[in-house]
């Protein structure tokens, strides 16, 4: 049985505050995870307003603002801070202590809220050269914001070299598309999505108890959340996942090409 972990790196305070968490935590349970990060800027005020549908908040973006204080919500729309591009250093020291990391995104507003209306080589490009500048060498997977994609995204991953696109599909086994792999989620929800919906601690950890027991599991985490607020119900399922194999989505194309997620242990 083997596990796989990726941590989706979003916002300033999940890269500066919750990366650190989170490697802190991977290093005390032996796990190696995927960490895939936003390339660019956080967005600023008139971004947001730009893209709200109509006069009201949407109950998913309150749900993310509740992460956060006032001022931090203040700081984050106010000051349009740099995120991947410019803390290198931290970059650096995930892929030092073994784990992968990849790109997220490059403008993570732009991608979730305006989609259809992306210059999606212009991303790819801009995150994939900010990625070159610190590693020297090309991004091999990306995690698309909010899970979006198309046939056109996955052509020019494939032409600018990428090897696989991160989804959250839970199909029963990684694919090919266009020739690029498409490694699907075994369970498609993190904590925070499962707190959101009401769900108890005892009730998150029953569902992710019951996820292990499956032959393959493929789970995704925020360092916006589960690097902060929710570390410590994050601990309790790494205890759970114990000695089990846990594999960086490199080491799982490389080894359990194809592996059909439906099968139980």
């Amino acid at each position: 049985m083997t596990v796989s972990i990726s941590v989706h790196v979003d916002g300033y305070y999940g890269l500066v505050n919750g990366v650190p968490n989170l490697l802190r935590l991977f290093d005390k349970h032996n796990i190696k995870a995927t960490f895939f990060v936003n390339m660019g800027r956080e967005a600023n005020i008139f971004q947001i307003l730009k893209y709200r549908k109509g006069s009201q908040i949407s109950n998913e973006d309150k749900k993310v603002s509740s992460r956060y204080s006032k001022r931090e919500l203040l700081e984050m729309t106010l000051m349009n801070r740099a995120l991947g591009h410019s803390h290198g250093k931290l970059l650096l020291e995930i892929k030092a202590r073994g784990h992968e990391v990849n790109p997220h995104c490059w403008s993570h507003l732009l991608w979730s809220k305006n989609f259809s209306n992306v210059n999606y080589l212009d991303e790819i490009y801009k995150m994939k050269k900010s990625y070159f500048d610190i590693f020297g060498v090309m991004p091999k997977g990306f995690a698309p914001p909010t899970w979006k994609f198309n046939d056109e995204v996955v052509e020019i991953l494939k032409k600018e070299g990428f090897e696989y696109l991160a989804v959250n599909d839970c199909f029963p086994r990684i694919c090919k598309k266009h020739g690029l792999n498409i490694i699907p989620l075994s369970f498609g929800k993190n904590v925070e999505e499962l707190e959101n919906e009401g769900k108890s601690t005892d009730d998150i950890l029953n569902i992710y108890r019951n996820e292990l027991k499956k032959k393959y599991v493929n789970l995704y985490f925020h360092a916006d959340y589960e690097g902060l607020a929710g570390l410590g119900i994050l601990e309790e399922i790494l205890k759970m996942i114990g000695k089990k194999k846990v594999l960086t989505y490199e080491k799982l194309l490389k080894n359990y090409l194809p592996f059909n997620f439906s099968k139980s242990a």
